[in-house]
């Protein structure tokens, strides 16, 4: 049996742990380059203690991929060994595992021959999108109840964890359940920590609110794109250069973010959206007109659904 996170945080011979990142596109290469970011500013480690993680695997199906990520860390001071489609080695290889592949792929990939042996008594931390917990269990003890009554279910350490691209720079909002079903280990809790530190800020929930925060963490950065293209389009309609309309508009951003958290003014703590808009509209003003227009053309619903749909989808996977 593999041992786990915390066994190996105990033995003064340990000199640090693996990651192996199962799945290195866009969301994997993110959270790894802002892992090698935070390492090369000199982030602590797990605790003071504890050994960092010193070596990195990622797992790819292609040579195009290896290729890319060759290009990606070149000039990276930490190696980052890349194996191509074979998981359970890269997995067998790792103190600590991240799945960041497609939700599609995770049935395949846990449900291969040795992978329940790959990860038994390690951290096991997912990035998919829905695919609860309960999920990659049944996945690999086979959906069998002898299997998951066996006491050593309870070395299946899987937290769930959801990013955002900005992790790359360090400006992530992670959600991360780590409670339901499996008891984590509090080792694994700070290994969890650390990880998700390293690139960004980290909000930790329950499974019942996890898929809705989910969406508000990542998605809705998305979403937020469809009203800023909006707003350009008008603004080049009006006759601004696009170009110069997403330098005023990036700058006003940051100022919005600013006053969502209480900056300015007397510093009575965050600001809500109506006593923004409240603020920035006078009466028989521009401001009250763009907003009255916006209502009327249901903008607000319109996001509302947004996050509404988003959350049952990811339920639904």
């Amino acid at each position: 049996m593999a041992s786990s996170p915390s066994d190996i945080m105990l033995s003064p011979k340990t000199t640090g742990l693996t990651l192996a990142i199962i799945g290195c596109g866009t969301m994997g290469t993110s959270i790894l380059q802002g892992i090698l970011n935070a390492k090369a500013q000199g982030i602590p480690s797990i605790s003071p203690d504890a050994p960092s993680i010193t070596k990195f695997v990622a797992c790819v199906n292609s040579m195009a991929s290896v290729q890319r990520l060759r290009d990606e860390f070149q000039d990276s001071e930490v190696r980052v060994n890349v194996i191509v489609a074979n998981s359970v080695q890269a997995m067998q290889q790792a103190d600590i595992v991240l799945l960041a592949c497609k939700p599609y792929m995770v049935d395949a990939i846990l449900g291969q021959p040795g992978a329940r042996d790959a990860v038994a008594g390690k951290l096991m931390i997912s990035v998919l999108v829905g695919t609860p917990v309960d999920k990659m269990v049944n996945i690999l003890t086979h959906g069998s109840d002898v299997w998951r009554k066996k006491e050593d279910i309870s070395n299946l350490q899987i937290v769930r964890a959801m990013p955002n691209l900005a992790a790359s720079f360090r400006e992530s909002n992670t959600v991360v359940e780590m409670g339901g079903q499996l008891r984590i280990s509090s080792a694994n809790k700070s290994i969890v920590r650390y990880i998700f530190g390293c690139v960004g800020h980290i909000v930790e929930v329950g499974p019942a609110q996890y898929d809705a925060a989910s969406v508000l963490a990542a998605a809705s950065l998305a979403f937020l794109t469809v009203a800023i293209d909006g707003i350009l389009d008008g603004g080049v309609k009006e006759g601004i250069k696009r170009s110069e309309g997403r330098d005023i508009l990036v700058t006003s951003l940051k100022g919005l973010v600013g006053l969502l958290e209480g900056k300015g003014g007397n510093g009575n703590g965050m600001k809500t959206g109506d006593e923004i808009r409240e603020q920035f509209s006078s009466p028989r003003g521009t401001t009250i007109e763009g907003l009255v227009g916006l209502e009327e053309d249901r903008v607000r619903y319109a996001y509302c659904r947004s996050v509404m749909r988003a959350t049952k989808r990811s339920l639904e996977m």
